[in-house]
């Protein structure tokens, strides 16, 4: 119900909304927020889901409860059902759902959409709006990163420089051919709660220990700005909603914690806008921000910002480049090629069996036939071929007969796939078409899946007269 980094997926509020209580902790949740482009193309009517455990959810197209943009109530039909409004012409680039219990509107979810037009009532998604990115006065900002994303120029004018390799590292990095970002960066399109400039927040790294950030600085002391929101745990709760301890974690710079145990719920709640201000003495031209410790979930950071007093000191400078993290999202690789594939350590071996090395009954020759020896049958009404096999892995097998048919019509055998114990599997009859000259084949399978072990593969006929058998093949 959540990955491996500890982000909730949509079925663990699916199961939230079944099977926590409304009157514990009530909650509501629009399907889904990784799916914010699904109106890029602009607007259409559209089916809308929630998952809620609330007697009731009203939808809007709006950041308010305007009658113009209310797409309807929706009531809860019990355990095993969800909130459906279909058809419904989506406008606005805002959906909210609003879960009402007993009567009271108890918990709130929005989703802001991409390529729609913007609702008419957006402005009120800017919350308890504080100029939190507004640079210290005296100081002189060396850097600012916004942490998993590109260069962004906030609502003071600041440009914040695009992460990437020449300031952070993480796990991946040690591992030729993956991407050095890889499974330490997300995304929310969700509103950031105190502030207007969204972006900065909505773009973040997650890691443990690995994660880390360096900056070359002349020696001195510093002013660190640390940037953080708590963007998955808490989604679509209400007031009941406790999310504390679930993600703790220490921040040094260089050898010192300068945060123990933080935890951003308990500091800003859900998506609210979190900033931790502290200073650091710099010996040895580096100031590494990392995080030694995670008691619980992931670190998390949004942005960094580190400022010196000193007026004349300058950022490093590195080579440009045209990579960025709005194009790496968009890369599509429609089919990898071969050479970066692991070796498959598991193919499926084709076994042959020879028909001259089973078990005959009847009348028949071994002769070898255009370089091929096989078994060749003559009139007789007790003529039988059986092989013993064995297979590995528990699948389904494809038997395939190599033959030889020279009577001028089909013929008709009947096939026993049979296991150890003599208990017949697959009971069947396969048609040999003519072929009067040419070894050719004819393909069937177990037709179940067959556990690893030793199996007879048996075939009988009253009429084998001009039929042969090079091999058993089998895949």
């Amino acid at each position: 119900m959540v990955t491996p980094w500890e982000e909730p997926l949509d079925v663990y509020y699916m199961y939230r909304a079944n099977y926590v209580p409304a009157a514990k902790d009530p909650m509501v949740y629009l399907v889904s927020h990784t799916w914010t482009d699904r109106f890029e193309k602009g607007r259409r009517r559209a089916t809308i889901e929630a998952y809620s455990n609330c007697d009731s959810v009203l939808l809007y197209n709006d950041a308010t409860n305007e009658r113009v943009t209310f797409l309807g109530r929706k009531k809860n039909n019990g355990i095993g059902t969800h909130f459906m409004w279909e058809n419904r012409d989506i406008r606005y680039n805002v959906l909210r759902a609003v879960g009402y219990f007993k009567g009271k509107a108890v918990a709130e979810d929005v989703l802001v959409l991409k390529g729609l037009e913007q609702a008419p009532h957006f402005e009120a998604l800017y919350q308890d709006v504080t100029p939190v990115l507004k640079g210290a006065d005296g100081y002189n900002y060396l850097y600012r990163i916004n942490c998993g994303g590109d260069d962004y120029t906030d609502s003071f004018g600041q440009l914040w420089l695009q992460d990437n390799a020449n300031y952070s590292h993480s796990w991946a990095e040690r591992f030729k051919e993956l991407s050095p970002y890889q499974a330490s960066q997300r995304t929310t399109s969700d509103p950031i709660r105190g502030t207007r400039d969204w972006s900065l927040f909505q773009h973040f790294r997650f890691g443990r220990h690995q994660l880390e950030y360096r900056f070359p600085v002349a020696d001195g002391t510093y002013r660190v700005e640390l940037y953080f929101t708590e963007p998955w745990h808490g989604t679509g709760g209400s007031a009941a909603t406790d999310c504390e301890g679930l993600r703790i974690f220490d921040v040094a710079i260089n050898d010192s914690v300068v945060l123990d145990d933080l935890d951003v719920w308990a500091e800003s709640g859900h998506d609210g806008a979190c900033k931790k201000v502290v200073y650091a003495t710099v010996t040895g031209g580096l100031l590494k921000v990392h995080f030694p410790e995670v008691k619980a979930g992931q670190a998390i950071i949004s942005g960094i910002a580190i400022a010196s007093t000193n007026s004349e000191l300058k950022p490093a400078q590195f080579p440009a480049s045209d990579w960025s993290w709005e194009k790496a999202d968009k890369d599509v690789m429609e089919k990898t090629p071969k050479e970066l594939l692991p070796e498959d350590k598991n193919a499926r071996v084709s076994i042959a069996y020879e028909a001259e090395a089973a078990l005959l009954k009847g009348t028949f020759t071994k002769k070898e036939h255009r370089k091929q020896t096989g078994v060749f049958f003559g009139k007789g009404k007790k003529n039988s071929i059986e092989w013993n096999v064995s297979t590995g892995l528990a699948q389904v097998y494809a038997l395939r007969f190599k033959y030889l048919n020279a009577t001028g019509k089909p013929m008709p055998v009947r096939m026993q796939f049979i296991d150890s114990k003599g208990v017949v599997l697959k009971d069947d009859v396969l048609t040999f078409p003519d072929t009067p000259d040419k070894w050719k084949m004819v393909s069937t399978t177990t037709g179940t899946f067959i556990n690893a072990g030793y199996y007879k593969v048996l075939l009988t006929a009253d009429d084998m007269n001009g039929l042969a058998f090079d091999a058993l093949d089998i895949q």
